[in-house]
């Protein structure tokens, strides 16, 4: 069993002992209760302790975020820590990596060719000299001679793709309206994430003036090719993709309260009957039936 994330509980048993002024006595009560299950469930902290995950307005270090795994699991580990490269724009809270050695099965991705980022100039030269290969266009007074001619032409084509043309391998989750530009901005993004990390007992440091900065310029940037992504999608849209428009625009976006809202849940008791959850405390009571297991019983 693994646990991780936002617990948002102050303890000198993850917090840095020496931040007394976190631990008051209602910090320390409701830390108890997830030290408790904690123990219940025979979890122990894989991340180091004292590692700062969390910078406040007022540019304070805490450790609310933490990640906790079964005890007889340890041995699975490799690596547990914080990710200062990969925060994502617009964040406060910084990012853990956990490794852990499990059996999976490798899939070898599907390479496809990137014609954006062909070079026209060499893509033509070297299609000149497969045309060159074939034979010269000439009258054809036979299916066969225009057939063979068609095929040739093809194969001279491809074989400028296979040499010419870049292959990626595109992620399923990646963005279709996601550019060079914007891979570049991310990269010097997580550099200076990182860097800020580094420096982060030193907040009048230059580097977390320039964090900001950029972090301003790669938010507008993103926006902006957003907007630019969908304006070129409306005005190529045809009697195929009307309906998908139509349902883009009509869908409520990832961002908003409405779309992040759990909906009303259903689920069947012992006798058959079904019991309905519509507030956030019967969902998620739901939930912790559903996902966790009961507790083994406590040796007298």
């Amino acid at each position: 069993m693994l646990w991780c994330g936002d617990y948002n509980r102050h303890h000198p048993a993850w917090d840095d002992p020496n931040l007394t002024h976190l631990f008051t006595s209602s910090a320390i009560q409701d830390s108890l209760i997830l030290i408790c299950l904690l123990h219940r469930f025979g979890l122990i902290m894989i991340l180091p302790l004292d590692t700062p995950t969390f910078k406040s307005n007022q540019n304070n270090w805490t450790c609310p975020d933490n990640v906790f795994l079964t005890s007889h699991s340890e041995d699975l580990v490799l690596s547990c820590d914080v990710a200062p490269e990969l925060q994502p724009n617009g964040a406060d809270h910084i990012p853990i990596i956990t490794t852990l050695l499990l059996p999976t099965v490798h899939r070898n991705p599907t390479l496809r060719f990137n014609f954006r980022l062909t070079d026209d100039k060499k893509f033509s030269k070297h299609l000149a000299g497969e045309l060159d290969k074939i034979p010269q266009p000439h009258q054809m007074d036979t299916v066969d001679e225009m057939e063979r001619a068609a095929l040739n032409l093809i194969e001279a084509v491809q074989q400028t793709i296979e040499a010419v043309v870049p292959k990626s391998s595109p992620c399923p989750l990646s963005r279709c309206w996601w550019t060079w530009k914007l891979s570049g901005m991310k990269k010097h993004l997580s550099h200076l994430n990182n860097e800020a990390y580094k420096f982060r007992a030193l907040p009048g440091h230059q580097i977390h003036t320039e964090l900001k900065d950029h972090k301003a310029k790669y938010r507008a940037q993103i926006f902006q090719t957003k907007e630019e992504h969908w304006k070129d999608f409306l005005e190529s849209v045809n009697q195929d993709s009307i309906f998908a428009a139509a349902k883009y625009a009509s869908t409520p976006s990832l961002d908003s309260d409405k779309a992040t809202q759990v909906p009303t849940l259903e689920m069947r008791d012992r006798s058959g009957n079904i019991m309905k959850a519509e507030t956030d405390e019967q969902k998620a009571k739901f939930f912790a039936e559903t996902f966790f297991t009961p507790a083994p019983p406590h040796d007298p």
